[in-house]
C-alpha cells in the first residue's frame, strides 16, 4: 500500500537515509541527527511517498515540484527500499505513483539526478528516463 507519510514515520525514514547513503556507491557521513533533520526539512516542504507492506514500512520517495520555462516540473528527490525488499517492484509501483501524482498536479516532465553506479540506475531506464550525459535523468509526461 502507498500512502502520503505522516510524521510518525520520519524516523524510519531518516534510519533508511543513514542505511543506503553510508555504504558504497555514496560513501555519506549521515548521523541519527543529520539524517532526521533532512527528512524534517522534507517532510515540511516536499511529497513525502511510503510504501508498506503488512502494515510495515518498506520504503519511500521524496518527490518536489517548481515551475520552469517548459511548464511545472517535478523533481524525483530521494527513492529508497529496503535492502530485503528490494528487486520485488515497490521501487517501480513507487515510481509510477510518483509519475501519476505528477501528471495530476500538472507537471510536464519528471528530473531526477542519480550516480550510474546506484542500482537504481538501470531502473529509471526501463521506466523510460533518458540520461542527459552528465548524472541528471528526465522523462516527459
Amino acid at each position: 500500500m502507498i500512502r502520503n507519510a505522516k510524521k510518525v514515520d520520519l524516523p524510519e525514514i531518516a534510519e533508511m537515509i543513514i542505511q543506503f547513503y553510508t555504504v558504497p556507491p555514496y560513501n555519506e557521513k549521515w548521523t541519527k541527527k543529520t539524517a532526521l533533520e533532512k527528512v524534517k526539512d522534507y517532510f515540511k516542504q516536499n511529497k513525502i511517498f511510503v510504501i508498506e507492506e503488512d502494515k510495515k514500512l518498506i520504503g519511500f520517495l521524496v518527490g518536489s515540484f517548481f515551475n520552469w520555462d517548459t511548464g511545472k516540473t517535478a523533481h524525483l528527490d530521494e527513492i529508497i527500499v529496503k535492502p530485503e525488499f528490494r528487486g520485488k517492484g515497490f521501487g517501480t509501483i513507487l515510481i509510477k505513483n510518483f509519475e501519476k501524482y505528477a501528471k495530476k498536479v500538472g507537471a510536464v516532465k519528471i528530473l531526477l539526478a542519480t550516480n550510474k553506479q546506484a542500482r537504481a540506475f538501470h531502473l529509471y531506464l526501463r521506466l523510460g528516463y533518458k540520461e542527459d550525459g552528465v548524472t541528471e535523468m528526465e522523462k516527459y509526461l
